[in-house]
């Protein structure tokens, strides 16, 4: 990396808000901002003022898969219809939207798309395939290949550095505060703008999803038929407490309203007090599989979607008591998106809109979607086929 990018880059996250991501509104900036990112390439005002420029698997790092500054996108209670495409190339992983422009993704590598015209900005092939979903910070795109880390500026499409992870190479995805990045299995520490190794493991293996606040790194840990959560100072790597009731889980927890929630997979929601480590609630949901979904929060209510059961509930953030519960015509696998008014809840045909407050299905309709919806103010995105989808 060459010593202006280092200059950029230490810029840009010398600023950087925990926990600001997901559905950006592509309206919030004034046009003076927009020309300023987009002319130096290095999005040295990003980390401070927008939002949803650091999508990790759910939205933000906390996972509530909202941003926590913008709040949910605006809801449309009519039917929602196909807007416009974009070839792709195959792929099942989440289209990353940002201020910037969406980065779509393949096995294969990366690309930048402009909402608007569905044009490439930038395309960018790593060394080997991509296995988990990039997280974007600071002005720039972190994605693991095969055996390397990349960093790469997400208005350009330059890279930043590029470093060796050695013979594991299967680290997943990013997350990330103002001066580390932290991967998985085996949670690692590396330097935000050079991408060395920080500070030995905070844990050796299992691990199967990241959550970050301003608190605690959250890790949701599963082996041999059970499950753990823990958290650790983020600088130190010191255990802060650990929790063995949530049980077998493979996504990271939901960390909101002063608890981390998790589902298991046979069928137990659980809240954990993030102060304390304790239990503050379960609920069974009576289900037979539930392949461990991680939910959404949102009004002190946490959805979560049942895989082949074909429902969604909403819970009580506060008690685990159930608010509602509605099916839906396809398997719910998928995390919903939350809405001023709706939750969008994608399915493996469809894509249901439901009134967040009542549980009452406004519409749902046929669609194909191979990974996790996006969104903005323009609107839903959607990767369908090899098509990237825009519903509005």
């Amino acid at each position: 990396m060459t010593e202006v990018s280092k200059r950029r880059l230490l810029a840009a996250c010398s600023t950087i808000a925990v926990g600001s991501a997901g559905c950006v509104d592509f309206d919030s900036r004034s046009d003076s901002q927009i020309d300023t990112v987009s002319a130096t390439g290095d999005g040295l005002e990003k980390c401070s003022s927008v939002t949803g420029d650091w999508l990790t698997f759910q939205g933000d790092h906390r996972n509530t898969g909202h941003s926590s500054t913008v709040g949910p996108i605006r809801s449309d209670p009519t039917r929602t219809t196909i807007a416009a495409d974009v070839y792709t190339r195959h792929t099942d992983f989440v289209p990353l939207v940002t201020a910037t422009g969406i980065v779509t993704v393949t096995r294969n590598g990366l690309a930048l798309v402009d909402p608007a015209s569905g044009e490439r900005l930038w395309e960018y092939t790593p060394n080997g395939p991509i296995r988990h979903t990039p997280t974007i910070g600071c002005g720039a795109v972190y994605v693991q290949s095969l055996h390397k880390k990349h960093c790469i500026d997400l208005a350009s499409g330059e890279l930043y550095w590029r470093q060796n992870t050695g013979s594991a190479g299967r680290t997943g995805s990013f997350v990330m505060d103002s001066e580390r990045l932290f991967t998985w299995p085996g949670i690692r520490v590396y330097d935000l703008t050079t991408g060395t190794r920080r500070q030995r493991r905070f844990v050796n293996s299992g691990v199967q999803g990241l959550a970050l606040d301003e608190n605690a790194l959250y890790a949701m840990i599963a082996a041999n038929d059970q499950g753990r959560l823990e958290a650790f100072d983020p600088a130190t790597g010191k255990r802060q407490w650990r929790n063995d009731t949530v049980g077998e889980s493979y996504r990271p927890p939901v960390v909101a309203h002063g608890h981390a929630y998790s589902a298991s997979t046979n069928g137990i929601v659980t809240a954990v007090d993030i102060t304390s480590g304790e239990t503050a609630w379960q609920h069974d949901l009576a289900l037979d599989e539930l392949s461990s979904m991680v939910g959404v929060y949102e009004d002190e209510t946490v959805y979560v979607p049942t895989g082949t059961v074909k429902k969604v509930v909403a819970l009580n953030a506060e008690t685990g008591k159930p608010r509602w519960q509605t099916p839906v015509a396809g398997g719910a696998f998928y995390a919903p998106i939350v809405g001023d008014e709706l939750l969008y809840v994608p399915t493996g045909g469809t894509l249901a809109a439901i009134d967040r407050r009542t549980g009452v299905k406004q519409w749902e309709i046929d669609t194909v979607m191979n990974a996790e919806l996006a969104a903005s103010s323009e609107g839903l995105y959607a990767v369908n086929g090899s098509d990237l989808v825009r519903f509005s």
